[in-house]
């Protein structure tokens, strides 16, 4: 997702989707960010409930309780080539209950983990040179753990840090207390769950240089009873995406529902 400008201009002649910038001339985000296949099993993104929201575990006011997030990326052919991190680039999310805007709870410690996706095709290598994808990975995943901490240069001998690339994979994660410690909390329907994806947000933010594309990436999200059991999982509507996003996002998520782009607030139903 990294990428100077003059590199940004030349993908985007060539039509490849450009997200958050940095590390030299191979940062730049590469593969259309458009819809497809974002479910944790490979399927379709249109909303479906999977049975998760009235299954009877004892909480919340369908009896249900959440246990598991999965982040679906939808780009599943990202361009190796054009990119350092390839697919939506999660920074952290938060648990948010009843109107308060105060988090009451980030990603567990020691709970992230990236999973395949069927149909997906990964880049094994990223950049011109087909090197490491440096954000993506087992031990990336860690960095969606813990608060909103990611950030990005434009300086081509600085690492960005912080975010997980998910390269066209699953992301599981829990939720801890409002630093990511144990034990994980139970997620509960009407719980709004904030997703921070690297995207012109940060750059508002000054977590990203003025000189960075950080176009908002597209991803779905799920909340799961028990994790990988899709009879306990209900897919999360999107309710609010973030002004700096409106040219590619809208200036509202769809009333159908959809993915989140880039970072956007979800509410469990």
């Amino acid at each position: 997702m990294r990428g100077l400008i003059s590199r940004n201009i030349l993908m985007l002649a060539l039509g490849v989707g450009l997200a958050a910038c940095g590390e030299g001339a191979d940062g730049a985000d590469g593969g259309d960010a458009s819809p497809g296949g974002g479910k944790p099993d490979g399927g379709s993104s249109t909303a479906d409930t999977g049975g998760g929201s009235t299954t009877d575990t004892g909480g919340g006011s369908t009896g249900a309780k959440y246990t598991w997030i999965a982040i679906a990326d939808e780009d599943k052919t990202p361009v190796c080539t054009a990119t350092s991190g390839p697919g939506a680039d999660i920074d952290a999310v938060d648990l948010r209950r009843g109107t308060s805007t105060s988090s009451i709870g980030v990603g567990l410690t020691g709970s992230a983990s990236l999973a395949a996706a069927t149909g997906a095709t990964p880049c094994t290598g990223c950049g011109s040179s087909m090197g490491a994808c440096r954000h993506s990975g087992a031990e990336a995943a860690s960095r969606v753990e813990g608060i909103q901490d990611a950030m990005s240069y434009a300086e081509a001998d600085k690492v960005d840090t912080g975010y997980v690339s998910i390269n066209s994979n699953v992301l599981w994660l829990q939720i801890g207390s409002a630093t990511g410690q144990a034990p994980a909390q139970d997620l509960l329907p009407g719980d709004r769950i904030q997703v921070y994806e690297v995207d012109k947000y940060y750059v508002a933010l000054g977590k990203a240089p003025n000189t960075c594309a950080c176009a908002p990436e597209k991803y779905t999200v799920w909340a799961y009873v028990t994790k990988g059991d899709t009879a306990t999982r209900v897919q999360l509507k999107p309710t609010r995406f973030w002004s700096e996003n409106a040219t590619e996002c809208g200036a509202t998520p769809p009333a159908a529902g959809g993915p989140g782009c880039g970072t956007t607030e979800f509410t469990i139903p």
